[in-house]
Order: C-alpha cells, then sequence, then structure tokens
C-alpha cells in the first residue's frame, strides 16, 4: 500500500467514526493549548524524540512541569535535555509495567493540561484508568488499528467529557491516525466555544 492509500484508507476511517460517534462538537479553533506558565505536560511515547517537550518549554520560559515517558530508556542526549528543562523521565510499557498514574504520584502532581500519548497500541488499556483518576484538560493521541478500534478508544475517551477538535492523518501509518480532544470543562479556561452539535 503506498502512502496515497494509506492516507485515504486513514481519512474514510475518520468518516465512519465522525458518523458514528454522537455528541461530538463543532469548535471554533483547531489547536488550544496557549502554553500557559506552570502547565503540566505529560508526554508518553518519546522514542528520543522531544522536539514537542522543548516547544513547550520554550513557550513557557522554563515555567512548565515536564513528565517523559517512553518503552525504553532514552539516550544520553535526551537524558541530558530532559535534565537541563527539569523534566522527570520514566521508562517501561504502559500499562502493564508502567500505569500513567505511577508517574503522577512520583512527581506529586495532581492534574495535567496537556497529554500527548503515542504509545503502540498501549493507549486501549492505560489511558481510561488514568483520566477516569486524574484531571486532564486537553488529549493528543495517536490511535492504532482497525477502524473498530478507533471508535472504541474515542467513545471511552468520550465518556469522560472529551471532545475532537482536530484530526490529522498519518501518511506512514495507513491504520494510524492522530486526534486532538479537549474536556469540556476546561473549553472555558482556554477560551473554547462550541459552535454546534454536528450528530444528535
Amino acid at each position: 500500500m503506498n502512502a496515497n492509500s494509506g492516507s485515504l484508507s486513514v481519512f474514510l476511517i475518520f468518516l465512519v467514526l465522525m458518523i458514528t460517534i454522537s455528541n461530538l462538537l463543532t469548535l471554533g479553533k483547531t489547536e488550544f493549548f496557549d502554553y500557559q506558565q506552570n502547565s503540566r505536560i505529560l508526554s508518553l511515547g518519546l522514542n528520543n524524540q522531544i522536539g514537542f517537550d522543548e516547544h513547550i518549554f520554550n513557550e513557557t520560559e522554563g515555567h512548565c512541569t515536564l513528565l517523559g515517558a517512553d518503552l525504553n530508556e532514552q539516550n544520553q542526549p535526551t537524558k541530558n535535555k530532559y535534565t537541563k528543562m527539569n523534566g522527570q523521565l520514566f521508562s517501561g510499557r504502559i500499562p502493564d509495567q508502567l500505569p500513567i498514574s505511577e508517574m503522577m504520584k512520583k512527581s506529586g502532581k495532581k492534574s495535567v493540561e496537556l497529554m500527548k500519548i503515542d504509545i503502540e497500541g498501549g493507549e486501549f488499556n492505560g489511558l481510561e484508568p488514568f483520566i477516569k483518576e486524574y484531571p486532564v484538560c486537553q488529549i493528543f493521541i495517536e490511535i492504532h488499528g482497525a477502524p473498530a478500534k478507533h471508535l472504541q478508544m474515542l467513545q471511552t475517551i468520550a465518556k469522560y467529557k472529551f471532545r475532537i477538535f482536530n484530526v490529522d492523518v498519518n501518511p506512514l501509518c495507513p491504520l494510524c491516525c492522530e486526534y486532538s480532544l479537549i474536556n469540556e470543562k476546561c473549553m472555558e479556561q482556554f477560551g473554547v466555544t462550541p459552535l454546534d452539535i454536528m450528530i444528535p
């Protein structure tokens, strides 16, 4: 399968999801994170790629808390950069070796402004226990698998009052798609106004 057909497959998956999931909202922005100082950022699935984390750190002028994790221990340059940003690194397979809640307990944090998660399927078992226990404002997540898996994951997240505001296809992974969601409780905080309910 080439990149174009893969992108088309993911786009069709998204159409199926949008038709099926009820109570999704059309929102007035495509990105809501405004880099507030003292923000708590949870970045899961680093794979020694921490450009996003560095961007948040720079935009907040260092006034943020970074918690990063990956299946494998990160290389020394990544460790050094995270140390300079006063971030905490964790390693282990989520959720069986490393429950997300354990990261929060060890850091002493009680809530998260932004959660970025790309853990190659670990989201299906690891995410719900966490968002059930801890307040999270926004989730940027890559979901892996067939359309039914995407639907299952999005329905689970929607139970906790999260609404999709942006979708990006992954041309390198025909069965992957990146979703951005915001919790209804945080819409006022980030200046978000729901425009309409797309599907009754």
